[in-house]
């Protein structure tokens, strides 16, 4: 984060899900903290499926027990 912009966004994997990760974040001192799934969809889906394999992503990414899997999670937070 640079000084004087008050707000950092992180790309974060791991075996932690999206509430682990929030309360993290807030612990260490961010406020309004937002974690957003990302990327479900995996390298070796063939170059032809991939629009397919989008459009299925949206629709998990609104789900909200399997988009605790995604396979990162975008982290948005700010400091007072």
């Amino acid at each position: 984060m640079k000084p004087g912009f008050g707000t950092a966004r992180l790309l974060l994997a791991g075996s932690l899900n999206g509430l682990q990760r929030k309360s993290h974040a807030r612990k260490a001192g961010f406020e309004d903290v937002v974690v957003k799934p990302h990327e479900f969809l995996h390298p070796a889906v063939p170059k032809p499926l991939i629009p397919v394999a989008e459009a299925i992503t949206v629709i998990l990414e609104s789900l909200p027990v399997i988009r605790q899997i995604a396979g990162s999670l975008f982290i948005k937070g700010r400091k007072p």
